[in-house]
């Protein structure tokens, strides 16, 4: 698998860990602050949310939190109808 996935892939990739993760997403929150730019964090555990949750309940505590409705389109837009296929040694 490792080498059909970019770098910046953690799951699946020998030697990288939930801590690169986390570090990536610490280094990438201080450069942001230190050239003022604007900056969002997304985190979703697609397993535990997106597996056991209904999509429209989450859709609503995203609204009740204060999100948009461009933001939680988005997620929606992302989710719904999507699917996905594995290729093996092109099949």
């Amino acid at each position: 698998m490792e080498d059909h996935l970019t770098y910046t892939q953690y799951c699946g990739i020998p030697g990288n860990t939930i801590h690169d993760a986390v570090a990536t997403v610490g280094e990438s929150i201080a450069y942001a602050e230190s050239k003022n730019f604007p900056f969002c964090v997304l985190s979703l555990d697609f397993k535990n949310v997106f597996d056991r949750v209904s999509h429209g309940y989450l859709y609503k505590i995203l609204h009740g939190y204060g999100n948009g409705a461009p933001f939680i389109n988005g997620i929606r837009h992302m989710y719904e109808g999507a699917t996905s296929s594995l290729q093996i040694n092109d099949h």
